[in-house]
């Protein structure tokens, strides 16, 4: 039982908000009720996966999108 890790602590190891690892599991179909709940190895390695590829999507694509559907004042 040594690879369970709870999400607070991931959440430290990583650096971010225990809210975000509770979401980023919720969104890859684990049932997680609180910061204090506990996740395998697979999913501490799909959490770490989820991060790094959010990471590499530059951030102007989002604010790309936005500025196409903003109506121009005019």
């Amino acid at each position: 039982m040594d690879d369970r890790v709870r999400i607070y602590e991931l959440a430290r190891k990583m650096n971010v908000p225990n809210q975000d690892i509770i979401n980023t599991l919720r969104e890859l179909g684990y049932d997680i009720k609180s910061h204090s709940s506990t996740v395998d190895k697979i999913g501490q390695d799909k959490v770490i996966a989820a991060f790094a590829k959010k990471k590499q999507q530059p951030d102007g694509a989002e604010k790309g999108k936005m500025a196409k559907t903003t109506p121009q004042p005019g």
